[in-house]
């Protein structure tokens, strides 16, 4: 069965400025073909287009929310506090129920609710900003991604934060100055931007994440609108292209994948996962030879997020594909040799090709590297385990 990867934004899309090196086969030259353009499926067979909202209606508030939030704002007790402490100091009240692990909403459904991922708390926020004219960046962070498995389909979601930039306030002739403030939900020791994220982007990411929960629900059509939708926003983005190639091959139009996945190739500076999802389609059509092209390039690309190769190493080894798994688990190892994922995934491989004595000795460096009581747990486990057959044999 394959296994395929959606990276987006159940808390972000998975998109990264970290160092690359551009694919020579896909690189342009004097004697390039002609460029190659986006051909998707008719729209007839998606359907009737959904009602899909516009962005302006992303950070719509009640009136009610609008008037309860400036309420608060206009307390006498702010007089002398810098507006995006305001924000912050609503957000920290207000809001309590945001994880990794809900659903995308808007800043008025999020409110009413009380909860939501990390980009309807990034919404949120933007809301709240634009009604005291607080300027904001958009941040993408370098923070363990969450997966969830459903089916064949993984999604890696990743994270991002805002930033309120600070704004003086004036009551009564005095003026303070805050710090600028960073508002996350999840905030990681050691944690680092990866990049400021333009607000285009930004606001295709509350597209992508409709898409990605569309696909996870079996419902390819309504997901396909809200990518189209995305691609009005930020042209050949390679996580919407990639969702985009996804549906095709669900919808069984590998012809049209493929063209899909080779136009995000060509067009994107981020090739990661376009090339792990071309790689698994070309091994599905038994196109091996054509498969090790891609999987050369794969091994040969350059991104210093290691948690994207644990990533698309474990999609190798729920393909059974064990040595490529090693192989991408070692990349990862080398880049960041004090997390414990990779050695435990390394063993949990090596297992599978009956290397037991090695197997254990990276289930030895997955414990020396953790400091979960829960993982040590799991590990010391196997660990004893594979002592006892090791013994046995």
């Amino acid at each position: 069965m394959k296994m395929l990867v959606i990276s987006t934004i159940l808390c972000f899309l998975s998109a990264c400025s970290a160092s690359y090196r551009q694919v020579d086969e896909y690189a342009g030259s004097s004697n390039a073909k002609p460029a190659r353009e986006l051909k998707l499926l008719p729209e007839v067979h998606f359907g009737d287009p959904i009602d899909i909202i516009e962005p302006k209606q992303i950070f719509a508030l009640s009136e009610k929310q609008k008037q309860e939030f400036l309420n608060f704002a206009n307390h006498g007790k702010f007089k002398s506090e810098a507006t995006n402490k305001i924000i912050y100091n609503y957000l920290k009240d207000k809001l309590s129920s945001f994880n990794f692990y809900s659903s995308t909403y808007t800043a008025s459904k999020a409110l009413a609710l009380n909860e939501g991922n990390c980009l309807s708390l990034a919404i949120v926020t933007k809301s709240l900003a634009d009604l005291l004219r607080v300027e904001i960046h958009y941040q993408l962070v370098n923070t363990p991604p969450v997966y969830q498995r459903k089916d064949n389909l993984v999604v890696s979601s990743q994270h991002i934060r805002t930033k309120l930039i600070e704004t003086p306030n004036s009551h009564n002739q005095i003026t303070v100055f805050a710090s600028n403030i960073l508002i996350d939900y999840f905030p990681v020791k050691g944690t680092r931007m990866l990049r400021r994220v333009p607000e285009q982007e930004f606001i295709s990411m509350y597209y992508q994440n409709m898409a990605a929960e569309s696909i996870l629900g079996g419902k390819l059509k309504p997901a396909y609108w809200y990518l189209v939708k995305s691609l009005e926003l930020t042209k050949d983005n390679p996580i919407t292209l990639n969702m985009l190639a996804l549906i095709h091959e669900r919808m069984g139009y590998d012809d049209y994948a493929e063209g899909i996945y080779l136009y995000g190739l060509e067009n994107t500076h981020e090739k990661l996962n376009l090339l792990n999802n071309y790689h698994i389609l070309l091994v599905h059509q038994n196109r091996h030879q054509e498969a090790r092209k891609i999987a050369t390039q794969l091994e040969q690309y350059q991104d210093n997020n290691p948690f994207k190769w644990i990533n698309i190493a474990d999609t190798a080894y729920n393909l059974k594909d064990y040595e490529k798994a090693i192989l991408l688990y070692n990349k990862a190892k080398k880049m960041a040799p004090y997390l414990h994922e990779p050695y435990a995934g390394i063993a949990r491989a090596k297992i599978q090709l009956g290397e037991y004595q090695d197997a254990q000795r990276h289930l030895e460096s997955a414990l020396e590297n953790t400091y979960s009581d829960d993982f040590k747990n799991v590990y010391l486990s196997k660990y004893k385990l594979l002592t006892k057959l090791i013994n046995d044999n």
